[in-house]
C-alpha cells in the first residue's frame, strides 16, 4: 500500500470518526435546548470536542503539520473525557467536584505537556517520534484518563439502576447494561492490539448512543441520583391546605438502640408528623406569622428563608407571595430545585391571583372551591412544567 493509501484510508477513518461524535453532540445539545439541564451540555462538549479532533486528524492526515498535531492530541481531545467526568459528576451529585475536576485538568495539562516534550516528524504516511519513552507516558496518561471515565460510567449507570423507581426501571435495565459494558471496555483501552482497540472504539459508541438514547426518552434518569423530592404543598396564610403533590414516600434514617421494642414506633410517629400535609402547612403558618412579626422593625425580609432543615429531609420555602405559602420536601436543597420552585410560585400566583387578590391588589379571604381550583387534572399542566425532571417513587 502506497504513502497515499494510507493517507487516504487515515483521512477516511478519522472524518467517519467525526461524523458519529458530531450526530451524538447533536443529539445531545436537542435535548439540552428542551431540558437545559448542564449534564447535556457537557455531555455534547465532549463529543464536539472529539469531532473537532476527529476533523483536524483528517486533515493533518492530507495536509501534514506536526504543531496542529501536536495541538490536536495536547488540548482538544483530552476534552473529551474531562467533559464526560463531568456529565458524570453532575447526574451523580448536580454538581461539579473541585477535588474531580482538578485531578482531571491535572491529566489534561501532562498530556499536553508531554505532546510538546515529544520531537514528532511526518514520515510521509504518519506522524512518528525518536522519543518513544515520552510517547509511552503520553499514552500510559491517556489510558489512565479513560479508565477513569469507564469506571465512573459504569458507576453511574449501575448506582441509577439500584436507586431507580419501579416506572423507570425498564430503561434503567439497559443502562445497568451500558455500564457492564464500559467496565468490560476497560482492558481494550489499554490494549495494544488493533482489533480490541477497534472493538473497544465500536463498544464506546454504543454506549454513548445508548446513553443519549435513554435520557433522550426517559429525561428523569439523570435526576435519579442528585436528590429525592417528597412531595409539594401549598398552603394558605392561615394554614389551609389547598393543593399537595406526594412523588415518594420518606423513609426514616435508622437508629441502633439497645433496646429492640423501642426502635420501631417512635419513628413511625415522627415521620408521620413530618409527612402530614396539615402539620407542615401549621408550621409555614406559625413562622410567616413570626417572620411578620418581626418584619415591623424593617430588619427581616420574609422571602429571605429559604429552606428549613428537618431530621428526615430539608424544606424548600416559597414565602414571597403573601396569600400563600408553598412548601417542598426534598431530601436536599438543590439549586435547580430552588429555581423551579421559586418559577412554579409566581407562575402560580399569575393564573391564580384573583382568588388571593382583590379589587385594591390587597390579600383578601376569598371563598374558594378548592376540589375545582387546585384540581390535579388544573394543576398537573404546572408541574409538567416546572417539576417534569422529578421522578416518581411508588
Amino acid at each position: 500500500m502506497s504513502a497515499l493509501d494510507d493517507q487516504l484510508e487515515n483521512f477516511a477513518e478519522y472524518l467517519g470518526m467525526g461524523i458519529v461524535a458530531l450526530l451524538l453532540a447533536l443529539f445531545a445539545l436537542i435535548s439540552y435546548k428542551k431540558q437545559r439541564s448542564r449534564a447535556l451540555l457537557y455531555f455534547s462538549i465532549s463529543w464536539l470536542s472529539f469531532f473537532i479532533f476527529s476533523v483536524l486528524d483528517s486533515v493533518i492526515s492530507i495536509l501534514p503539520s506536526v504543531f496542529w498535531f501536536q495541538f490536536s492530541y495536547a488540548f482538544i481531545i483530552p476534552l473529551n473525557p474531562v467533559f464526560l467526568l463531568a456529565f458524570i459528576d453532575e447526574t451523580m451529585n448536580e454538581h461539579l467536584g473541585l477535588k474531580k475536576m482538578v485531578i482531571a485538568f491535572s491529566a489534561w495539562a501532562m498530556l499536553a505537556t508531554f505532546m510538546f516534550s515529544i520531537n514528532w516528524e511526518w514520515s510521509g504516511s504518519d506522524y512518528i517520534t525518536v522519543n518513544p519513552s515520552m510517547y509511552i507516558w503520553y499514552i500510559e496518561i491517556s489510558n489512565v484518563d479513560l479508565s477513569l471515565v469507564s469506571i465512573g460510567f459504569g458507576y453511574w449507570a449501575i448506582k441509577t439502576y439500584l436507586g431507580a423507581p419501579s416506572i423507570l426501571r425498564p430503561l434503567t435495565n439497559k443502562l445497568f447494561i451500558l455500564g457492564i459494558a464500559a467496565l468490560i471496555s476497560i482492558p481494550l483501552e489499554i490494549s495494544a492490539n488493533s482489533t480490541l482497540l477497534a472493538i473497544q472504539s465500536i463498544l464506546a459508541i454504543v454506549i454513548a448512543f445508548g446513553t443519549i438514547l435513554i435520557i433522550r426518552k426517559e429525561p428523569r434518569i439523570i435526576h435519579i441520583l442528585p436528590y429525592k423530592v417528597y412531595k409539594l404543598i401549598i398552603a394558605s396564610r392561615a394554614g389551609e391546605v389547598f393543593y399537595a403533590k406526594e412523588w415518594a414516600n420518606m423513609k426514616p434514617r435508622k437508629k441502633v438502640l439497645l433496646i429492640k421494642e423501642k426502635e420501631e414506633e417512635p419513628q413511625k410517629e415522627g415521620v408521620a408528623s413530618i409527612l402530614d400535609n396539615q402539620f407542615l402547612s401549621s408550621f409555614m403558618t406559625a413562622i410567616r406569622d413570626a417572620f411578620t412579626h418581626s418584619r415591623s422593625t424593617g430588619n427581616v425580609d420574609l422571602g429571605a428563608l429559604e429552606s428549613l432543615n428537618l431530621s428526615y429531609a430539608k424544606m424548600l420555602l416559597e414565602m414571597r407571595h403573601l396569600p400563600i405559602s408553598i412548601i417542598l420536601l426534598a431530601s436536599r436543597v438543590s439549586l435547580s430545585l430552588k429555581k423551579s420552585l421559586s418559577d412554579f410560585s409566581d407562575e402560580f400566583m399569575k393564573i391564580y391571583n384573583d382568588c388571593f387578590y382583590g379589587d385594591d391588589d390587597l390579600p383578601c379571604n376569598k371563598l374558594i372551591d378548592i376540589a375545582d381550583k387546585f384540581s390535579e387534572v388544573k394543576m398537573k399542566p404546572l408541574l409538567e412544567k416546572y417539576f417534569w425532571n422529578i421522578p416518581i417513587f411508588e
